[in-house]
């Protein structure tokens, strides 16, 4: 399918717009900050739904366990290895990040896009500028299962769905075209689903999520964005990818982040949004019932470029959930202020109630989140940020 521009496949109205609650302060790292609930205590206008409350104890401070250069994704398989993107390399701990080893990777560039199977840590793949490669072994052999004839069009994105690992997504993209593509086979064979093309523009992924328990799934967020766009749509796939139709447009922001669908209550999801940066701010919503409606239970407001250098900016980085105790939602912010450069702020907070309430977990970060993991054993909360990755005892 071709179409010219990103509104054409947006054309589909959203199934509920989310309902925003009012706005929070943002000041000096006390923003997302509040005491824990007790199990009881009011939730503030949410929709009555069962809620698991499941302990939040941070234990001390966050841990260097292995340092920089950053790492940008985390990789936490229900087979139980836990594995680190970081610097164009690839690393792996058996032992909940207290030794690690390197795995070696075919093209060891920055800009290659690392994929962990969520149910196997030894099947990986790599995206690269020109093709995508696969390893069955944990890294020991490679073998080119997808490449592209084009220099003009490179692989940014990879995944396998945790509901079957036989369907793989990638997607390449340049500055105005994108290309997605699908295997069913575990990558052996692949067909091209989409081309978008667009101008003026510059093409972006958001979100290229597979859902946690229905191959047919997926979610997505991406288009050519220019200054004229001011938000973007969550949308859901329910043929693996063949056809998108909205499922929330968050109001000013563009999704960035999308985790739930699984374990004690499946219908539940959390989706991060970051507003437009004129504006500033950020969103974080839930739905209770599998995407029909979404509530807004934490906004940022400000601090935009044009509105005004002292009032901080507070974005979304990552976002993780405990999908046992539902409840339990981890949440990794950036607090910046145009008017002291290099001055910005990095925190992890943690609710129990589903997004209602937020202590803050281990004091600040040295760096940018990139991402969150939470154990297969729920016992730690570890980070992938600029200075490397970060440990959390959360008990």
């Amino acid at each position: 399918m071709q179409v010219t521009r990103r509104g054409v496949l947006r054309g589909l109205l959203a199934v509920a717009a989310a309902t925003a609650l009012p706005t929070l302060p943002t000041s000096a790292l006390a923003a997302s900050v509040a005491p824990l609930p007790t199990p009881d205590a009011p939730r503030h206008g949410l929709p009555a739904w069962t809620l698991a409350i499941a302990p939040l104890q941070a234990a001390g401070e966050w841990t260097e366990i292995l340092p920089a250069p950053a790492a940008t994704r985390l990789f936490a398989p229900a087979s139980g290895a836990l594995l680190a993107a970081r610097g164009g390399e690839l690393y792996r701990s058996d032992d909940a990040g207290l030794s690690w080893r390197s795995i070696a990777l075919p093209d060891a560039s920055p800009k290659g896009m690392v994929e962990v199977d969520p149910t196997n840590h030894d099947l990986l793949f790599l995206a690269t500028e020109d093709r995508v490669q696969r390893s069955t072994d944990g890294g020991v052999t490679w073998t080119t299962v997808l490449a592209s004839a084009h220099p003009d069009r490179p692989f940014h994105e990879v995944r396998v769905s945790p509901a079957d690992p036989r369907t793989v997504y990638a997607a390449q993209y340049n500055i105005t075209d994108l290309w997605l593509h699908r295997s069913q086979d575990g990558g052996e064979t692949w067909s091209q689903l989409e081309e978008w093309h667009g101008t003026l523009c510059a093409m972006g992924v958001y979100i290229l999520t597979p859902h946690p328990t229905d191959p047919a799934r997926i979610f997505r967020t991406a288009g050519c964005y220019a200054g004229r766009d001011l938000s973007d749509d969550l949308e859901i796939s329910t043929d693996a990818g063949a056809s998108f139709q909205s499922l929330t447009a968050p109001r000013g922001a563009f999704p960035n982040t999308i985790v739930g669908g699984s374990g004690a209550d499946p219908l539940r999801y959390y989706l991060a949004a970051n507003k437009d940066q004129r504006s500033g701010g950020s969103l974080l919503l839930t739905s209770p019932d599998d995407g029909a409606s979404w509530t807004t239970v934490l906004e940022y407001s400000g601090g935009g470029m044009m509105q005004g250098a002292k009032t901080p900016s507070v974005t979304m980085t990552a976002l993780s959930y405990d999908p046992s105790a539902p409840g339990r939602v981890f949440l990794a912010e950036q607090e910046k202020t145009r008017s002291a450069p290099g001055g910005d702020a990095y925190r992890v907070s943690g609710s129990v109630n589903g997004g209602v309430d937020w202590t803050l977990l281990g004091g600040p970060l040295a760096g940018r989140v990139n991402g969150l993991a939470l154990g297969i054993d729920g016992r730690f909360l570890f980070a992938a940020t600029e200075a490397g990755v970060q440990r959390l005892a959360i008990g």
